[in-house]
């Protein structure tokens, strides 16, 4: 564990669970790369007033091996997710406690948590402690997933999404069958059959791809 210093005690370290909230409770964020905004969004609000460079906390990108995306004076690591999978969750799982071992204090930011994943980051969220993880002080911030003008939760809905929603054993069902089908109208020569397939096929899978896209709040 990093060795404490003036400037990042729980008092700094409220400070930056005090600025990420307020900057995920935003009706709109800034274009750009989320993370460099949120990076920026910390720095000004820890240093506002602050009239000398020395005096300044120092808000930095992390790098790939320290684990987290935002470090604060070097002892404060913030994680920005924003992938929510079952593969991440278990990632997250076995890297954090290696992680709170280069920082005093840990915050994680979940970026636009979609409905489907707040039951595995809830659970998470109190599997995890200060406590049990060696820290001085450890917060979970959540901004959930942004709502359009319909107050419909917007997802990015990919083929990937719509094969793990339904399962390898329905996917390969599906494939089973529309063969048969393509086999049996070419023996036959029914090529207006084919057509009426693969337009099936192609408004099935579009249908379900807009549905992933439109889930509704939870």
């Amino acid at each position: 564990m990093v060795l404490p210093d003036e400037g990042d005690g729980p008092e700094t370290f409220e400070s930056v669970v005090e600025s990420v909230r307020l900057w995920a409770e935003r009706d709109g964020l800034p274009e750009g790369v989320p993370v460099r905004g949120l990076q920026r969004h910390i720095e000004r609000d820890l240093n506002a007033g602050v009239e000398t460079e020395w005096e300044k906390d120092v808000v930095a990108l992390g790098t790939q091996q320290g684990g987290c995306e935002i470090i604060v004076n070097g002892a404060i690591g913030i994680r920005f997710v924003t992938d929510f999978n079952r593969g991440r969750m278990q990632r997250f799982d076995h890297r954090l406690p290696a992680q709170s071992d280069r920082y005093n204090y840990l915050l994680v930011y979940l970026h636009e948590l979609p409905p489907r994943y707040q039951d595995g980051w809830r659970i998470r969220r109190r599997k995890f402690s200060a406590a049990r993880l060696g820290l001085q002080g450890f917060a979970f911030v959540v901004r959930p997933e942004t709502v359009d003008e319909d107050g419909v939760q917007v997802d990015a809905g990919t083929m990937r999404e719509v094969v793990k929603t339904l399962g390898f054993p329905r996917m390969l069902l599906l494939t089973f069958l529309l063969m048969t089908f393509v086999a049996s109208a070419v023996v036959f020569e029914r090529f207006e059959v084919l057509l009426v397939l693969f337009g099936f096929a192609f408004v099935w899978f579009v249908g379900v791809a807009l549905y992933l896209r439109r889930v509704p709040p939870g």
